[in-house]
């Protein structure tokens, strides 16, 4: 999909949650659905990430000499394995998404499933949050989309108490976060424990071209690391807790995982 989709997914310990970049829908028998959306380009997108809230602010140009007007949505999706902690189930707007189009906060329609299944246990359940528009894009036009919620988790990745910190645990930590040789050793000392964040990049080729302009700014906070594989060449903004990057004419080629890695409860 090309600029607009955003999939993130916080992640229980075995199956991560998803959500992803806004994207351009249609909706085929009331199913909502992806299309590819010719004629108008993402000129810049700055997007935040962190294990608190998740923020994203896009400005689209329509290219052409017509008016264009689409479904714009954005979804989220995860399987629930053992009950999401900061998940109101009962709730119109679980995510507390919030949403505005040029600087106007709009009302957002929102189709949910699995729901329906959440009785009692709720492991294993595929579920899914979908919030979406209707947007006209003025020919010539820009228009600036800017949308914040609060990310999706379960349960710890890991359970890093002494007796589960196996050989199969550190593998599959290297592999997903690439820790340095000193976090892995702090990790497993202080009986670490994780929130992942999966964000899907590559849903965002709904739009037409790549991205003029990409900025990420991922927010470690309090936590004792962050870890990432990407290779994005996140820097260090000096004296904050913020790494950030910004790419011209970016086309995503693979997603973010980002574990935010604590000690105390929360």
């Amino acid at each position: 999909m090309k600029n607009l989709v955003l999939v993130f997914l916080f992640s229980s310990v075995c199956i991560p949650s998803a959500l992803a970049n806004d994207a351009a829908i249609g909706l085929d028998g009331g199913t909502l659905v992806f299309k590819n959306l010719k004629g108008v380009t993402m000129k810049k997108e700055t997007l935040y990430l962190s294990d608190r809230k998740v923020t994203v602010r896009y400005e689209f140009v329509n290219t052409t000499q017509k008016a264009i007007a689409t479904h714009v949505g954005f979804p989220i999706r995860w399987r629930e394995d053992c009950g999401a902690r900061n998940f109101d189930w009962k709730s119109d707007n679980p995510l507390k998404f919030k949403a505005k189009v040029n600087g106007k906060t709009i009302r957002t329609k929102i189709r949910k499933t699995g729901f329906d299944r959440l009785k009692g246990d709720r492991c294993g359940v595929d579920v899914s949050v979908t919030h979406y528009w209707f947007q006209t894009f003025p020919a010539k036009g820009k228009v600036v989309v800017e949308h914040s919620y609060v990310p999706v988790f379960s349960s710890s990745v890991w359970d890093m108490m002494k007796d589960k910190w196996d050989a199969a645990s550190q593998k599959d930590l290297k592999k997903r976060f690439c820790p340095t040789t000193r976090q892995l050793k702090d990790i497993k000392k202080r009986n670490l424990n994780s929130h992942h964040l999966h964000y899907i990049l590559q849903t965002a080729r709904t739009w037409d071209g790549p991205i003029g302009e990409f900025t990420l700014i991922a927010e470690k906070g309090s936590n004792a690391h962050m870890l990432t594989c990407s290779k994005l060449a996140l820097r260090k903004v000096k004296g904050t807790s913020r790494y950030t990057v910004t790419l011209k004419n970016f086309i995503p080629r693979k997603d973010i995982d980002i574990a935010f890695v604590y000690k105390a409860k929360r």
